[in-house]
């Protein structure tokens, strides 16, 4: 799709986010973000429509996105592979469902360690292509979902049409045995990287935002208590979802 038909599709998501199963797996999912968050300046990449300015607690964040938007308090027209801020100037920035979407996933990566300080966080939440959510992501979303998928020599994931998307980005960019070092060497500073794994049926049981289940919230609360007692070893098998945290040192 084009970039307005993929505005148009992120505002169909936003009026989704009120429904009682996906609402309440939001405010999940944007908890572990804030709760990782540190300072007052904060960053977040790929915006979309505003989603985090309605399930963060935190209304002071400087949203950005590749996309044109005009009316929503985001700053629009930003490239994440170039980002248009001095060096160290936020405590914190994340990002959700963005950097599988993004032409060099890498240099987006690098340039949030060069804009975020020394002593601050990255928080990325990203597709997990497991063996149960490959299949699910394989034939029931729109998306690219490649096993075992390499990101091409030239560093080009996806075409810069920003509704193009392979979800299983972060994966191949952590696979990369030189990513800390790039990461160092760009941002001309220590970088240790913290993963995590969650949601193997939670995110799936709400249909997600383009197509959401009537499934009620209280049942996908008991899904994600029952989920945050698996062991992760178990969780690195089934997630659907990951968590990268970058600590800038």
């Amino acid at each position: 799709m084009n970039d307005f038909e993929y505005q148009r599709y992120l505002l169909k998501q936003l009026i989704n986010s009120q429904i009682p199963g996906i609402n309440l797996y939001l405010r999940y999912l944007y908890n572990k973000i804030e709760e990782n968050l540190i300072g007052e300046r904060v960053l977040e990449i790929g915006a979309g429509a505003g989603l985090s300015r309605k399930f963060m607690s935190r209304k002071d964040c400087v949203l950005t996105d590749f996309l044109p938007w005009g009316d929503l308090k985001i700053l629009g027209s930003i490239d994440a592979q170039s980002l248009p801020f001095s060096d160290n100037y936020f405590d914190s920035a994340f990002a959700l469902d963005c950097i599988h979407h993004i032409s060099y996933p890498a240099l987006a990566v690098a340039e949030l360690c060069r804009v975020v300080r020394r002593g601050g966080k990255i928080v990325i939440i990203e597709p997990y292509v497991s063996y149960l959510s490959f299949f699910i992501y394989k034939f029931f979303h729109n998306e690219k979902t490649t096993w075992k998928y390499r990101i091409p020599e030239n560093g080009e994931n996806v075409s810069s049409t920003a509704s193009d998307g392979e979800q299983s980005t972060l994966q191949s960019l952590l696979s990369d045995q030189n990513l800390i070092l790039s990461l160092e060497y760009r941002s001309k500073k220590k970088i240790t990287l913290k993963r995590s794994f969650f949601s193997p049926i939670s995110f799936f049981a709400t249909g997600g935002l383009t197509n959401p289940l009537p499934t009620p919230s209280i049942v996908i609360k008991f899904l994600i208590r029952l989920e945050e007692l698996l062991a992760s070893r178990v969780l690195t098998l089934i997630a659907s979802r990951q968590m990268l945290i970058i600590e800038i040192d």
